[in-house]
């Protein structure tokens, strides 16, 4: 498994919205899933989110909703939209241009 950089911004974010134990898991899954593009808007199964979360299906969907509502995410068809993405991609590429890394 890789390594991934997780802007710590996103927490305060998760308990903006308090967050569940298990919401802040797909979550973070969401935000560093290797499905994921820099522009924050990509395909993925929620069996796959279920299967790597270790949460079953019907949990996971319930999730997305939660989510979905509070406006963390977008979902429609295997399509997921997290706005928060295109900003930490910025910041590792900062991190990683200004030789932080």
């Amino acid at each position: 498994m890789g390594k991934c950089l997780i802007d710590s911004s996103i927490y305060p974010v998760m308990n903006e919205h308090e967050l569940l134990t298990d919401e802040k898991l797909v979550y973070i899954y969401l935000v560093i899933c290797p499905n994921r593009k820099m522009h924050g808007l990509f395909e993925i199964n929620m069996l796959e989110v279920a299967y790597m979360t270790g949460l079953n299906k019907d949990r996971v969907h319930q999730i997305f909703v939660a989510l979905q509502n509070h406006s963390l995410i977008a979902y429609s068809n295997r399509l997921v939209f997290v706005p928060i993405i295109p900003q930490i991609d910025n910041f590792i590429g900062r991190i990683q241009k200004e030789g932080l890394d």
